[in-house]
């Protein structure tokens, strides 16, 4: 007979956030014989159903140092199968200069190995400056990645930059750095939607046949607020429409009360020219609305 088993990663350093995306591979307590895999969710939580006795597992993500391998016994009882993790974040690079923004991240080729060698060139589209008293040129900068697949360089905050890239020969695009000490250069490169917020805040209620009208803030994994209407870079729905209507016009939310009961306002990505794998969800969702009858 299987039982539950959890394993709930970690980081083990405040604010001790949850690690997604992990792979968790369980194996024979000799490590030969590999039984089962599954990924943690953006909770940090993996599940298995594994008969009683003496495992071990090993956990997998990049950028992050789990202790491999973890022994572990699973027990003929419900509810004591649930094990805490804890691994340490590689501690993300920052500039010296606080006007700077370390972009930094690995490439991997198709076959999923460090891509070696990658050149990457930024172009600042901004005119000479003025950066603190200092005199900014224009000529462009290059990194190259290493044998891990691996690049990093300092930006200028609020910069544009057009950006080409060995290995994505048609890839050209003018990036926007953040306000912020780091950021991912592939997020910096290939931004999706991460964030929503909703003002004011949620969740709601409202009676059947009220509206509520909701400024979005829509951010994408770069760090940037995008300025666009919020139906360009997402959509917006209801889980239960004979209880809710979520109506996305422009730069506004509206949210109709339609009959007595419970729904979320849910949001997806509007469009996948960007694929990511794992592709989580878009934080700050779902959000509840209650109806009441009038």
């Amino acid at each position: 007979m299987s039982e539950p088993v959890d394993f709930f990663l970690s980081d083990s350093f405040p604010p001790y956030g949850p690690i997604a995306a992990a792979i968790v591979k369980v194996f024979s307590a000799d490590g030969r014989t590999a039984f089962d895999q599954a990924e943690a969710d953006a909770d940090g939580h993996a599940a298995f159903l594994l008969a009683p006795g003496l495992y071990q597992a090993r956990f997998y993500k990049q950028q992050v140092k789990f202790k491999n391998p973890l022994l572990f016994q699973v027990l003929l009882s419900p509810g004591e199968n649930s094990f805490d993790v804890t691994a340490d974040l590689a501690a993300p690079p920052t500039p010296t200069d606080p006007r700077l923004c370390t972009a930094y991240g690995y490439f991997r080729t198709a076959t999923g190995e460090p891509a070696r060698g990658i050149n990457i060139e930024f172009v600042p589209m901004f005119k000479p400056l003025l950066l603190d008293g200092a005199a900014v040129g224009t000529e462009r900068a290059f990194i190259r990645t290493n044998e891990d697949g691996y690049g990093q360089l300092n930006l200028i905050r609020l910069g544009q930059y057009s950006v080409t890239m060995q290995g994505f020969e048609d890839y050209s695009q003018v990036i926007s750095v953040p306000d912020l000490p780091n950021t991912s250069l592939p997020d910096l490169l290939f931004p999706v939607v991460s964030l929503i917020s909703l003002n004011p805040p949620g969740p709601y209620v409202m009676d059947v046949g009220e509206e509520i009208w909701l400024n979005p803030t829509v951010i994408a994994s770069n760090g940037q607020v995008l300025p666009g209407p919020a139906t360009e870079d997402v959509s917006w729905k209801s889980s239960a429409p004979l209880v809710l209507m979520v109506i996305a016009a422009g730069n506004k939310i509206t949210l109709r009360g339609v009959g007595p009961g419970v729904a979320s306002i849910l949001v997806v990505r509007a469009n996948y020219n960007i694929i990511r794998y794992p592709d989580l969800p878009i934080a700050g969702q779902p959000i509840e609305v209650l109806v009441n009858e009038v």
